[in-house]
């Protein structure tokens, strides 16, 4: 029973800590009008971006909102799709 609260503990902090650091994002943005955030894990992109550029090899292959680049699939899906296109 123990480690199903830590779990459950834990899951919470995570939906806390990444509602909070939408905010901060969103706030930032609106300050300073853009923030620049690189990732390699697609999924946080999609959770915490509104715009998105995808970049291979010095150049920008794809860009514009989470929606008009991904559509009804993952982030993660459009990059492999982009990948297998430029190999």
């Amino acid at each position: 029973m123990g480690s199903f609260r830590q779990v459950r503990l834990s899951f919470w902090k995570s939906v806390i800590y990444r509602k909070h650091l939408r905010l901060r994002l969103s706030k930032g943005a609106y300050t300073w009008g853009a923030i620049f955030f690189s990732t390699h894990v697609l999924e946080v992109a999609e959770k915490l971006c509104d715009k998105v550029a995808i970049i291979k090899g010095g150049k920008l292959i794809r860009s514009g909102t989470m929606e008009e680049v991904k559509g009804d699939d993952s982030l993660e899906e459009v990059f492999l799709e982009l990948e297998g296109e430029s190999c």
